[in-house]
């Protein structure tokens, strides 16, 4: 090997593996970012529908509240009214507000009355969530939310996802609450992933002057 073959590995090598280094450098730090970027959205979107969540129960409060109040109605006069109302208020694909004493026993599941008047105080979720349980645990506590897995409607029954909040009615023992399927937000974090994936994998392209 000539001295000048020598002088240039030497000098081309630790460019090119400098080079190389930048560029692993560069992939993880972008691969970084971009777990940040998703876990943000995510978050962001999740914080906004639990702002949505507490207005529409707020709204439902609001829709039942003159009846709730009303001591010149016969008491269950006024919770077959409340119960009406909220049966019959819906947003969205799949949204409908429900019921339930604080001893499980359902009072108001839209599209699923076959659940009405059984106790469901230890109904668990796939994953072993006391969902009932815990909603009402939330709403004795001042109004909080809850994670689990529910049948939706709009996919004949299958189970999804779902972020629900609940509030106390304490005059009557009644939980009341509403929720949303987070199946759309799965979709939108994974189309995310994938574009992200594939700008970071695709080529340069030459930037051209008009």
């Amino acid at each position: 090997m000539n001295i000048n073959l020598k002088l240039q590995l030497v000098t081309i090598v630790p460019l090119v593996l400098a080079l190389l280094a930048v560029l692993f450098v560069t992939h993880v730090q972008y691969q970084s970012l971009s777990e940040q970027t998703i876990s943000e959205y995510r978050h962001s979107v999740i914080k906004h529908r639990k702002e949505e969540l507490s207005n529409y129960v707020a709204i439902a409060e609001g829709a039942t509240e003159h009846i709730y109040q009303n001591k010149n109605l016969d008491k269950l006069e006024a919770q077959a009214l409340v119960k009406k109302t909220l049966a019959n208020m819906r947003f969205g694909k799949d949204g409908y507000f429900f019921a339930y004493n604080y001893d499980g026993t359902a009072l108001v599941v839209p599209g699923q009355e076959w659940r009405i008047g059984q106790n469901w105080y230890d109904l668990e979720d796939r994953n072993g969530t006391k969902l009932i349980q815990g909603l009402i645990e939330e709403a004795q506590g001042g109004g909080g939310y809850l994670n689990y897995v529910f049948n939706q409607p709009s996919k004949d029954g299958k189970v999804a996802t779902k972020l629900s909040y609940s509030r106390a009615l304490d005059d009557w023992q009644w939980m009341i609450g509403t929720g949303v399927y987070m199946d759309d937000i799965d979709q939108e974090t994974a189309l995310l992933n994938d574009s992200i994936g594939k700008h970071s994998t695709g080529s340069l392209q030459p930037i051209t002057g008009s």
